[in-house]
């Protein structure tokens, strides 16, 4: 009778009252009434897509919240481990860059990257910037000449 009432429900657009109707089959036989099963889920992802585009359609009218943000913070915990780490200033990492004979390969690599990140640690990105870009332009590629490649 459930199964059934959920069906008229879902077809007359009544979502909720449908997937409640769905659920309480479900529930009462155990979780092993398929049809049940499938039509809960089938009512739910309509259910959420129909709240999920009208919650997109409006603007958004206040932030996150606190735990949300705190979580986003957090991931990125080990780069503030990083930027925090003592390391040499920009000009030592350049003078050590410059130096006779300069650095090949990795070396100068290694030496490129910890000049980015202590730029990074005084907010001069562009210079940082450079300095990622051409690092990484000293890495061999990688086997398949793509990053991902299975």
């Amino acid at each position: 009778v459930l199964n059934r009432r959920g069906v008229a429900r879902e077809r007359r657009g009544d979502l909720e009252a449908s997937f409640s109707d769905f659920t309480a089959a479900s529930l009462l036989s155990g979780m092993t009434n398929e049809v049940a099963n499938e039509g809960g889920e089938r009512v739910l992802r309509l259910l959420a897509g129909r709240r999920a585009s009208a919650r997109l359609a409006q603007p958004m009218r206040s932030l996150p919240s606190a735990s949300f943000i705190g979580t986003f913070v957090d991931s990125f915990k080990c780069h503030r481990a990083i930027l925090a780490a003592e390391t040499a200033s920009p000009a030592e990492l350049g003078a050590a860059i410059a130096s006779t004979p300069p650095p090949e390969g990795a070396a100068l690599a290694g030496l490129l990257c910890r000049r980015a990140v202590s730029h990074m640690r005084v907010s001069d990105y562009e210079p940082a910037l450079e300095d990622w870009l051409s690092a990484c332009a000293l890495l061999p590629p990688p086997e398949g000449g793509r990053v991902g490649a299975d």
